[in-house]
Formats: C-alpha cells, structure tokens, sequence
C-alpha cells in the first residue's frame, strides 16, 4: 500500500500500480481505485445524509437490476473504526462468480459508501488487499467533505 489519498475528509492507502479516479458533484462524491484487472474499490461520500440501510438497499436494487440471481448475505463489520452495516452481493457475470462488498454508515456530516468488487479468479490475491484498503480508510468527521 504506497500510495495514499487525503481528501473530501478520507485517508486511505492503495497499491502503487491501482489507478485512482474522482467524480465530484454538489451533493455526492466518489474516489474509486482499480486494479490492474476487474477488480476495483471505492468510496462514495453523500452529503444528504441517507440513513445507511437506504444506501446498501439502492446498492442491492441496481444490482438487481443487471444481474438475474443474487446471493445476499448481510452483516456489520467494522470500517473506519465504526460498526457498520454490510452486505456481500454474489452474482454471475460473463460465467465468473463476483462478489459486491457494500459497507455504508453515518459520520456527522455525511453518509459514507464503500464498495468493492471481484470475481472468483481474483479472490485469492486481490480480496486480501481489497480488505486492506478497506482496513486503512480513516474518516474526518469534523471535516464538510463537499466544501
């Protein structure tokens, strides 16, 4: 994990060969890294403040709506240093199982999405450093993250 992102209230560290993009809009921003294959981990950061649940179910509603069957498995895991509420969408794509990781919660300025993706090829080298992008994302809540 070389690289490190600071901004929009979020520290996280990625690997150096991930490529780093950033949509920002007046109500919502997203930082997403890719990996050199299909695998790829973002973070999106709402201003409004959705309630967290809301979030993952919007989430589990468009993959609804592209992918035919899903396997869903809800939990809360922690990120950030917070509990939060998570889910694990498996679906088939291109005949290759992904899975969706879909964490969201609250800070006192905004909703907080993360998302990650891969497929079964993927799941013994890249999870782990997906779970550790994941595992180094530090939220200032003191912070407007739209500002």
């Amino acid at each position: 994990m070389d690289q490190l992102f600071t901004g929009l209230g979020l520290r996280f560290r990625y690997p150096e060969d991930w490529e780093l993009s950033e949509e920002l809009g007046e109500d919502e921003a997203c930082i997403t890294v890719n990996s050199p294959s299909t695998a790829f981990w973002s973070v999106t950061v709402i201003r409004e403040r959705p309630e967290p649940l809301d979030v993952i179910r919007a989430v589990v509603q468009a993959y609804e709506e592209e992918y035919d069957e899903l396997d869903l498995i809800e939990s809360e895991v922690e990120v950030a240093m917070r509990q939060v509420q998570a889910i694990e969408i498996d679906f088939v794509c291109l005949e290759l199982t992904n899975t969706a990781h879909v964490r969201a919660f609250q800070t006192d300025v905004s909703t907080i999405l993360v998302l990650y993706q891969l497929n079964d090829n993927e799941l013994d080298s890249l999870e782990p450093v997906l779970d550790q992008i994941t595992s180094s994302l530090i939220c200032d809540t003191d912070i407007s993250p739209l500002q």
